[in-house]
């Protein structure tokens, strides 16, 4: 991580962590239950799933983890 500025839970808010992996311009993703690192979704850019120093993560209440994730940054929110 560089520079992690926001967390949210999945939608049950049991499982999952999410991080603003800011400097590194993506979201890293946590396993709760077995404390290990399942990845990262997103890079640099303005398109779909791109980031410019993402800032703040809102839970959506989706079943899809990865969807129901806002990633709110400089540039654009997804």
């Amino acid at each position: 991580l560089s520079g992690p500025r926001d967390v949210a839970g999945d939608s049950d808010h049991s499982t999952r962590l999410f991080i603003a992996d800011t400097g590194n311009d993506r979201v890293s993703v946590w396993d709760l239950v077995g404390h290990t690192f399942v990845g990262t979704f997103g890079s640099t850019g303005t398109g779909n799933r791109r980031f410019e120093a993402p800032a703040g993560l809102w839970e959506g209440g989706d079943t899809a983890a990865t969807e129901s994730i806002t990633v709110s940054t400089t540039v654009n929110a997804v």
